[in-house]
């Protein structure tokens, strides 16, 4: 195993002769703001490394912003600054520099350089069958019949309403993406290890009701890690599912706020989903606590400004309470983040 600042590659001799290695590296540390001394600090170490190494086949290189992006989506790595290449001038050219060397392979396209790597395969995939799709409450779930090919299939690529949506290696997919009274229409096609794309699926329309749910797994009964728990100066919140006692259906989300500040948002409970303009979206749900709680409720844009298109305060305590709200409509498109916020008392 070597190691890199924020970066690993491991390997044996064995696996030198007969695999490829890719290193990858979450950032160029604390931002490229510096210019010549951040490149000397970390990018020409990261690419002397990878001169002297010959079993290293590829690399990857995070080109984000971790400030802003930590800061439109509450993520703990804004400290680590804006590590886009594009960013610094110095680090831009000296970057182009490296990636003009002969070391580097740029296929043209995802064909070019799977034939430069030693795929031969001309031959496109068969088409995807039996193309079947189903509405369940906030998503429409798809399944069709594995492509036929000639070498083997690498991915499915799924289209709506004409658009690349995204893909997938199983031959199923869900989309939690849709708006309530929208009318869609799917297709997929298989893509093979050659990059031969093969002949689209005959496409499924499916009409969205004008009523769904958009909070993925409120009912609480899969584990599919739908609910985010976020927590900060050391506070701590423990979230598990009450199948004995739940308050409503088979499951509840149960929360014990293990150490709270006394500052509500520093513990919060919440799910992201993207919400569409000119749509009225309700909030219900039930809630109890172990004592008396204060508990505010805020849905809020996942970026600056941080508009609230719901905000308010309930108190919980030993008796079910059920609460509902009706948002104002928002004005465009837009990313929001559901949050219960517990950090002022101690409450299941």
């Amino acid at each position: 195993m070597i190691r890199l600042p924020y970066c690993a590659v491991c390997w044996t001799d064995w696996a030198m002769r007969y695999f490829c290695v890719l290193l990858s590296s979450s950032m160029a540390c604390h931002g490229t703001d510096n210019g010549q001394q951040d490149w000397n600090a970390w990018f020409k170490p990261y690419f002397d490394f990878i001169n002297r190494q010959p079993v290293i086949k590829a690399l990857c290189y995070i080109n984000w912003d971790w400030a802003q992006k930590s800061k439109d989506y509450n993520l703990p790595w804004g400290d680590w600054g804006d590590c886009r290449i594009e960013a610094n001038n110095t680090i831009a050219n000296l970057y182009k520099q490296e990636m003009n060397k002969a070391l580097y392979f740029h296929g043209q396209d995802e064909k070019a350089l799977r034939k430069a790597l030693g795929v031969d395969d001309t031959i496109p995939p068969g088409k995807a069958t039996n193309l079947a799709t189903a509405f369940n409450r906030n998503s429409v779930e798809l399944t069709w019949q594995d492509a036929e090919d000639n070498t083997k299939v690498l991915r499915y690529e799924i289209y709506r309403n004409g658009n690349l949506l995204g893909t997938t290696h199983k031959n199923t997919y869900r989309d939690k993406d849709i708006k309530a009274g929208s009318s869609l229409s799917y297709s997929v096609r298989a893509v093979d290890m050659g990059a031969n794309q093969g002949t689209l699926a005959d496409p499924v329309n499916v009409k969205i009701p004008v009523s769904i749910a958009k909070v993925t797994g409120g009912n609480f009964e899969s584990d599919n890690h739908e609910w985010t728990v976020r927590e900060w100066f050391g506070e701590r919140l423990i979230f598990s599912r009450e199948t004995k006692h739940a308050l409503a259906g088979k499951v509840s989300a149960k929360l014990f706020v293990e150490k709270a500040s006394g500052t509500d948002w520093h513990v919060q409970f919440g799910h992201f989903f993207k919400s569409y303009k000119g749509m009225k979206y309700t909030l219900s749900f039930t809630i109890q606590a172990d004592a008396h709680a204060e508990i505010e409720v805020l849905l809020q844009q996942t970026h600056e400004p941080y508009a609230a298109i719901i905000s308010v305060t309930v108190t919980a305590d030993t008796n079910p309470k059920e609460f509902t709200f009706v948002n104002t409509l928002p004005a465009q498109d837009d990313s929001l983040f559901l949050s219960f916020m517990c950090g002022k008392a101690t409450v299941q």
